[in-house]
């Protein structure tokens, strides 16, 4: 009888982690979280949590070979900030993550440049990311977070709270729609989120002046130029002031969140043939509990 040689990995594989045959420390089975701190030189299929500081814009790498992309997404995790590098498609979809964010990395691996580790991830890896923080059971799970107060907020992290809009406020200060009556709207590029700039005009930040009219836009972030008319959208950008009767502040609404606040699409809202109507859109979340 021929017998299968069972590939569950022992409780002493899933603690103690050697070099493989290729010179690496893999990580695969490995039990227990890892944090940034206990990283160090060639490591292979890491699975890491920590939250985005920083995401930077492309930066292609060119060889004889031809380009790929390359982002940089600098991590912490309360014991260490660490640098990683993501190359391709696994790099132009971290460039929608937003600092402050809770992200779960898998199969990331590590080298060492100028006596510093660095993170990398790339499709060859198979390296994959999960925005924790846009996970809305996760968000409110008491295993991640518990409930606090506005009050408490400056002085605890990880926490959700309850309040009711005082006021919804537009807040583009950049290119937009020329139906966009209010400034609460901004064009960006669909890939990675972020704002275009007009091509003939990099610098402006006025509001586009005929709806009627063609325009070229740029993708600094991307590295891209003259971006077809479907890869450019329009986006909320506002801020809300929120009340919980413990103290009031006025918090930066992501583009998701925002649509999910006024509850219609941007392109509704632009769509609205005056500015009363616009704003009735603006005025309607007031009072509402998020």
């Amino acid at each position: 009888m021929c017998g299968i040689r069972s590939s569950t990995p022992t409780y002493a594989s899933q603690l103690s982690i050697a070099y493989n045959g290729a010179g690496f420390l893999d990580y695969r089975r490995y039990a227990h979280k890892l944090q940034l701190c206990q990283c160090r030189k060639d490591m292979i299929h890491l699975t890491l949590v920590a939250r985005v500081v920083a995401v930077s814009d492309n930066m292609p790498y060119t060889d004889s070979k031809g380009s790929i992309d390359r982002y940089a997404v600098r991590l912490d995790d309360g014991t260490a900030v660490c640098d990683m590098t993501l190359w391709g498609k696994a790099g132009r979809l971290a460039s929608r993550l937003l600092p402050g964010q809770l992200v779960l990395w898998h199969n990331v691996e590590t080298t060492l440049e100028n006596g510093d580790v660095i993170l990398n991830g790339s499709d060859d890896d198979r390296t994959q990311f999960f925005n924790i923080s846009e996970m809305n059971g996760v968000v409110v799970s008491a295993t991640l977070c518990s409930y606090t107060s506005l009050a408490q907020l400056p002085r605890t992290a990880n926490r959700y709270a309850k309040a009711r809009i005082v006021e919804v406020i537009p807040a583009s200060e950049y290119v937009r729609d020329a139906r966009d009556r209010l400034s609460a709207t901004t064009l960006v590029h669909t890939l990675c989120g972020r704002r275009v700039v007009r091509s003939d005009n990099q610098h402006s930040s006025q509001q586009l002046e005929n709806p009627t009219d063609f325009y070229y836009f740029d993708c600094l972030s991307c590295n891209q130029s003259s971006l077809k008319t479907e890869d450019v959208v329009a986006v909320f950008v506002i801020r809300v002031k929120i009340d919980d009767g413990t103290a009031s502040i006025v918090v930066d609404v992501a583009a998701a969140a925002a649509m999910d606040i006024l509850r219609v699409p941007p392109e509704q809202f632009l769509s609205l043939p005056d500015r009363n109507e616009q704003q009735c859109v603006l005025a309607e979340p007031k009072d509402r509990e998020i």
